[in-house]
């Protein structure tokens, strides 16, 4: 008795989620994306946090400010890994800025500072990184932005910055 008790219990919650899961994809839907959109925009977040936590991860163990560049943070082939290649990120992300149809723009802001001992490439004190769909064209992509703060912000059919809307 106790046995069907709990499995009925198990089913009730079972259909709650379910139900929430739908209303979640639903609410998704109803904003004019569609499945592609959707998993092109997480992955664009995703890829966000992903360069932001290894700028921070570079930052500290490398005692030279952010990385002036993508590169700072991709491999070199063969090389140990040093502050000027600290293979944190993808190498192909590094050197073309695209993934998961976006392009992901990566600016220190200056004053660069010298380059930290051993260091042969400048840091900066700070950063911008925007992800812009390919298709920039289209009004309704979001257009992505965040800085060393990690906060995420987009905006519809143009390019985001400092001041657009946080994401939910």
């Amino acid at each position: 008795m106790e046995t069907r008790k709990s499995l009925t219990n198990l089913k009730t919650v079972a259909g709650i989620v379910l139900i929430v899961l739908v209303a979640a994809v639903a609410k998704y839907l109803q904003r004019g994306d569609n499945r592609t959109q959707a998993v092109d925009r997480f992955s664009a977040i995703g890829t966000l946090q992903s360069i932001g936590g290894a700028a921070h991860i570079y930052k500290k163990v490398y005692e030279n400010g952010f990385p002036a560049g993508l590169v700072a943070l991709a491999a070199n082939p063969g090389q140990a890994q040093d502050c000027d290649h600290a293979q944190l990120i993808d190498n192909q992300l590094a050197s073309s800025g695209v993934k998961g149809g976006f392009i992901f723009t990566y600016k220190p802001r200056l004053p660069l500072t010298p380059p930290a001992r051993g260091c042969t490439v400048p840091g900066a004190p700070s950063y911008t990184l925007t992800a812009d769909p390919l298709d920039f064209g289209n009004p309704d992509v979001r257009h992505f932005f965040t800085d060393e703060s990690g906060v995420i912000r987009f905006e519809f059919g143009k390019q985001a910055g400092a001041g657009s809307p946080e994401i939910e």
